[in-house]
């Protein structure tokens, strides 16, 4: 019978079976099964090499063996397997022993002079296969690899054959499997010589140890080699010269000339493994801490698991770090190493927008019931989508706001700071401990009309319909800044829902044209108080002190910001958008993420906060939340100055200062009305309530109760694999999307939210312990440049006036900056628009309302730039119709001879001048002159 075209090899290792596949017997030596077995076996664990192993091959249908160590065994072995195509082979691994005669193998591929050891009728082969400097060659020509093993194996060893056959049986190995070698136990591994041996010659890193190389030593592939090559380059403080930096070798000296520092690396028998061949380790040059080697990818490495504690990191950190080494970046490389960490941690913002499709794939898939919304811009098929918008909320979010909360929702966008812009706006609602609990996010392109409609789009199909079937109790109410389309949107999208506007941003634009202490806490006043006559009595003071202040804010509607119109069935006294206003604090270290990384963040976050707030609920005691009975406690304690007169069981009159309310503890109500529009016991009703010995939480609304609490956070948001985990999804489309497009404004990028005037600095901006101060008019708030009083006074050092600031010699022209405001602020409620300023210049205030000065300031100001570049640094041009060099001053003795010399000008012209007289007369003149010839610049000032 005939041989077989090709026979499938089994090989049995270690109670394991790899498939060697499609044999040609034709030609087939016993060279090639040592290298397959090589290949398929010990190439796939590295470290193995010089092994002592014993083949034997199996005996169709008997369970005898016979050796297989020479090509003659080989050809019998296919003769033996006539009949069928699976050989099955058996490998014993006996030790790791040195070699210190040369295998010599001859030109048909037969060892001629292998290391042999016998005991019985076994044969054990053992094959060596080493490289050296340039070649591969005999492992015995190396004399490193007399000293890259143990003494112990230097002796003469003892090796047991197995004779045994396995037990396993191979019918289930199947023709399309690859042989792959897993070890089958732990134990076996720890217990293993040859393993301990090998990891005993591993190279490990190790970080408060200085790198010192030995002959011999093992790392793990070429890649583990170069980068602890580079670590001791940088270490040591020497330049490097790489004569060789292939895969096959590594050989490096030292790049200065007569040092004989030298080290060469190759692989051992699995090809992957490198060992160290030849090494001089010792350094004839000077130290040198300027290495080039200290890259911004090596300092990058070395931050990246610093940085997986410390995201933060700044450049003074990453010096400090650096330091360490004995490295002294640059600003730009410490830059750049920060950069390419954070992408290593954080994924890349191009390719975050590339994985959006899979990941709305895999919320869709472990929480299911929740919504997912991707927009992409593509105008034709032609073009690749571009991503524009994305909406998340997750089921245990809705349900916890549907069971849980009040109908109260506070809505606001804030920027992200990463490259490619972007706004995430929000919905924030509060439960029953009066904490934020987000309920919906989108990442859109800007903040407008369009985008809170589409925003409320998917929010009302989502949470929607909200009425009474769908589970939804109560009056809705959104919470807004009426800014940027916001309330627009949501009338139209939800016309069920009434508006509020938060105090905090009417009360910004209020002081912008109506500054003062008192102004404003007559505004806090009026919109906190819970009765009308409290409000009223706070608006009456603001028309007396401006009646133009009591008409803006009386135009404002005042269901949208006066507490004591609001509904009394929401149970929620919020005047200001503060919810919204914490989330953006409590999420800022995620706005400037890429893409994926921040909407994988925000899930995170929720899902932590819900379950860290379930687990406080269950541990509750009292009926009430913590913060509201904290609130009752005080609540109580402020109702001790009150005086009761008791009318009936549940109704009594309690007296306030000099004002009596009247309470219903039956109704819940109290005529100052902060019982039921808060839904807790006001200091009136709670004096009632102490005074017939019951407690205060049991006249608390059910919103705020324990079980509400409860249900908010009963629920849960399911977690996702890490992207490394992502299961192969073929099937998702768009497969690329593109990033979208850049839109990067001018100046330096702004990551910190601009401050209004009256609010406190940051910790990080520094704080001024001063007012600026007017050398002009005296005021305080603004400097001369920007004054809008009287003309700058020159001096004698030959300061430029006013006029004459936007013509300084290597510097843009700023001009005279315009602070001052006039005009009205309107308030369109139809059409929602956001209030618009209308400001012109600030006029002088008039003469005769001044008092004399001691001087008289004549300034002439005329703005034309026909002659500007003929001007010299220090002084001005001198004028045709007035002499003006620097500052010029002459004593004059009427007021006739100062009109002469402005008459005499002859540009259109505006003077303001004073002019004093002895202390019995005062004389203070405004001249207006005009002429139609203009030709010059003229600015000048006189001094009497």
């Amino acid at each position: 019978m005939a041989l077989f075209s090709a026979y499938d090899i089994a090989v049995h290792y270690e109670e394991k079976q790899v498939k060697i596949s499609n044999i040609d017997p034709i030609g087939y030596c016993y060279l090639n099964l040592l290298f397959d077995v090589a290949e398929k076996v010990f190439g796939e664990v590295p470290g193995h090499l010089n092994k002592l192993i014993h083949m034997r091959c199996q005996i169709p249908k008997t369970d005898r063996m016979f050796d297989i160590s020479d090509d003659d065994s080989v050809h019998e072995m296919f003769e033996m397997h006539k009949c069928g195509r699976m050989i099955n082979v058996h490998v014993q691994d006996m030790d790791v022993i040195p070699s210190y005669k040369a295998n010599q193998i001859n030109e048909n591929g037969h060892n001629t002079d292998l290391n042999l050891r016998e005991k019985g009728k076994d044969k054990v082969c053992v094959v060596a296969i080493d490289d050296s400097e340039g070649e591969y060659s005999d492992s015995s020509s190396d004399s490193s690899w007399l000293h890259s093993m143990d003494s112990d194996n230097e002796k003469d060893l003892d090796v047991h054959s197995d004779s045994g056959e396995s037990n396993m049986s191979f019918s289930d190995f199947d023709d399309t499997e690859e042989g792959a070698l897993v070890p089958y136990s732990e134990n076996e591994e720890e217990t293993d010589p040859v393993q301990q041996a090998l990891k005993s010659k591993l190279w490990t890193y190790n970080p408060k140890v200085e790198i010192e190389f030995k002959k011999g030593e093992l790392f793990t592939n070429v890649d583990a080699f170069r980068a602890a090559l580079k670590d001791y380059v940088i270490q040591k403080g020497f330049p490097i010269m790489r004569l060789k930096n292939e895969k096959s070798r590594v050989t490096a000296v030292c790049g200065v000339e007569g040092c004989k520092w030298r080290i060469h690396a190759s692989p051992v028998l699995d090809s992957m493994t490198f060992m160290i061949k030849t090494y001089q380790g010792e350094h004839t040059c000077v130290m040198d801490r300027k290495n080039t080697e200290a890259t911004a990818d090596w300092i990058a490495k070395k931050l990246v698991p610093i940085m997986r504690i410390h995201p933060n990191m700044s450049t003074k950190g990453v010096e400090a770090e650096m330091i360490k080494y004995g490295v002294h970046p640059s600003k730009w490389q410490m830059y750049r190493a920060l950069t390419k960490a954070r992408n290593e941690i954080e994924g890349n913002h191009i390719e975050s927008y590339a994985k959006l499709p899979k990941y709305a794939e895999l919320i869709r898939k472990y929480n299911p019931q929740s919504i997912c919304k991707i927009h992409y811009d593509r105008p034709t098929l032609l073009v690749e989508p571009r991503f524009l918008r994305m909406f998340i909320s997750f089921k245990a979010q809705r349900s916890g706001f549907v069971e849980g909360c009040r109908p109260f929702i506070g809505f606001d966008g804030c920027f992200l700071k990463g490259a490619y812009g972007g706004v995430l706006l929000t919905a924030v609602t509060l439960d029953a401990n009066n904490s934020i609990f987000p309920i919906a996010f989108a990442v859109a392109e800007a903040e407008n009309k369009e985008t809170w409609s589409w925003f409320f789009h998917y929010f009302e199909e989502f949470f929607g319909p909200f009425t009474s079937e769908s589970g939804f109790h109560g009056p809705l109410t959104f919470m807004s800044d009426r800014q940027k389309g916001l309330n627009i949107a949501y009338e139209e999208k939800v016309p069920v829902a009434s508006g509020r506007h938060c105090c905090r941003h009417i009360c910004s634009n209020f002081k912008a044209q109506f500054p003062g202490i008192l102004l404003s806490n007559l505004f806090w006043r009026a919109a906190k108080s819970f009765d009308v006559a409290g409000h009223n009595e706070a608006m009456a003071s603001i028309k007396e002190l401006n009646i133009e202040a009591w008409k803006y804010l009386d135009k404002i509607p005042k269901t949208t910001w006066c507490r004591y119109t609001f509904n009394t069935g929401l149970k929620c006294d919020h005047v200001t958008n503060n919810c919204t206003e914490s989330f953006n604090a409590w999420i800022g270290e995620l706005r400037g993420k890429p893409i994926l990384t921040l909407v994988d963040g925000l899930r995170k976050k929720f899902m932590k906060k819900m379950h860290k707030r379930y687990q406080k609920g269950c541990m509750l005691t009292t009926a009430i939340t913590p913060k509201m009975l904290g609130k009752l406690q005080k609540i109580g304690q402020v109702s001790r100055q009150c005086e009761l007169t008791m009318a009936s069981t549940d109704v009594f009159e309690v007296g306030d200062m000099n004002r009596s309310y009247i309470v219903n503890l039956s109704a819940k109500t109290c005529d100052c009305g902060a019982f039921q529009i808060s839904g807790l016991p006001c200091k009136h009703a709670a004096l009632g309530i102490i005074y017939k010995r019951e407690k205060l939480e049991s006249y608390c609304e059910h919103w705020f109760s324990r079980d509400k609490y409860l249900k908010t956070y009963s629920s849960m948001i399911h977690p996702i694999p890490d992207e490394k985990m992502w299961p192969p999804m073929p099937y998702v489309t768009p497969v690329t999307v593109l990033r979208p497009p850049l839109r990067r404004a001018p100046g330096r990028p702004k990551t910190k939210r601009r401050r209004e005037h009256d609010e406190g600095q940051s910790a990080s901006q520094p704080k001024r312990h001063c007012y600026i101060k007017c050398e002009n008019c005296g005021s305080f708030g603004h400097n001369k440049r920007s004054c809008q009083g009287a003309p700058v006074q020159n001096k004698k050092n030959g300061n430029r006036t006013t006029g004459q600031q936007s013509y300084r010699r290597g510097k843009p022209g700023r001009g005279t900056a315009n602070t001052g405001l006039s005009g009205a602020t309107l308030w369109d409620h139809v059409s929602g628009n956001v209030p618009v300023v209308h400001s012109s210049q600030g006029s002088n205030p008039s003469p005769s309302t001044q008092p004399a000065p001691a001087t008289v300031n004549v300034h002439v100001q005329n703005q034309s730039t026909a002659t500007t570049s003929k001007k010299k640094r220090g002084r001005p041009l001198s004028n045709t119709g007035a002499s003006a060099r620097g500052s010029s001053k002459r004593n004059y003795s009427n007021t006739a001879q100062i009109t002469q010399i402005v008459e005499q000008a002859g540009h259109q012209q505006i003077a303001t001048f004073q002019v004093a007289t002895p202390a019995s007369e005062s004389i203070n003149a405004a001249t207006t002159l005009h002429s139609t010839n203009v030709s010059n610049n003229s600015s000048f000032s006189m001094q009497f």
